[in-house]
């Protein structure tokens, strides 16, 4: 363990090491972009010193700039993507991005936001799973982990052992204050005993049947409903396993 790791993990109090992982940071972009770039820029460049058409030039040079721009954002990731470690430890993590960037978080007082994405090709089978977690620690520290597979493979195991690792840190302060009438915060939803809250409604308990998360998101239920209703996004929710836990844990008492 480098120097600078074990720093950060005594000012943090990060505990025992248990696990080293490389994320396979997003890099395919960079060939499209780049080509996006040299084709938009003959249309928008080349009318532009040409004498072409000027609205060639409007609607092709601004895309042919933000390709080149992303074209270049890629092929650094690929240059340094070696850089690119997360350790996990007892009681949180470290993270150093593609930019050489050290971050450090707890799992009792960070946040995480996911996405997991399955891109489909003919016959609807799966080509490719990207996916990342964004955290956010309680200092202001920010980290983007990202990977990708081949196919319809299952996410590293780095991935839902952060979640787990949070659940299992912040679970049980939190369900006791659910337990006690506390209202939680999920992003722009709400979780009270008495009711669930998104920003637009507020549903008491007995008026919903169920809950599930499918194709990325979150829906509910009503009892007599013909339509299911879309709560939220899953990469809107912060900490979704530890909502999820609480939202199906009511759900079953309610039921009871």
């Amino acid at each position: 363990m480098s120097d600078q790791i074990s720093a950060a993990v005594a000012q943090a109090r990060l505990g025992e090491h248990q696990a080293t992982h490389q994320p396979r940071e997003h890099t395919s972009g960079f060939v499209v972009s780049s080509l996006m770039a040299v084709l938009f820029g003959v249309f928008g460049f080349g009318s532009l010193f040409a004498g072409g058409p000027a609205y060639l030039s409007i609607i092709f040079t601004p895309v042919s700039i933000a390709a080149a721009w992303w074209a270049v954002k890629m092929g650094r990731k690929a240059a340094n993507k070696g850089k690119v470690q997360l350790d996990l430890f007892e009681h949180g993590m470290t993270f150093i991005d593609h930019r050489g960037k050290l971050s450090a978080f707890r799992w009792d007082s960070m946040q995480v936001k996911q996405t997991i994405l399955k891109q489909k090709a003919d016959f609807g089978m799966v080509s490719s799973t990207s996916f990342s977690y964004k955290v956010y620690g309680d200092d202001g520290a920010e980290a983007m982990i990202e990977g990708s597979h081949e196919g319809n493979a299952a996410v590293d195991a780095w991935g839902p052992a952060i979640q787990q690792a949070v659940t299992k840190a912040q679970l049980p302060r939190l369900l006791a204050l659910f337990r006690q009438g506390e209202t939680l915060r999920f992003g722009t939803l709400t979780l009270r005993w008495d009711s669930l809250a998104a920003k637009d409604k507020v549903w008491a308990w007995d008026q919903l049947e169920g809950a599930w998360a499918a194709n990325g998101s979150i829906y509910l239920r009503e009892h007599g409903a013909r339509r299911n209703h879309m709560l939220s996004e899953i990469s809107r929710i912060p900490n979704f396993y530890i909502f999820s836990t609480l939202l199906d844990l009511r759900l079953d008492a309610e039921r009871e």
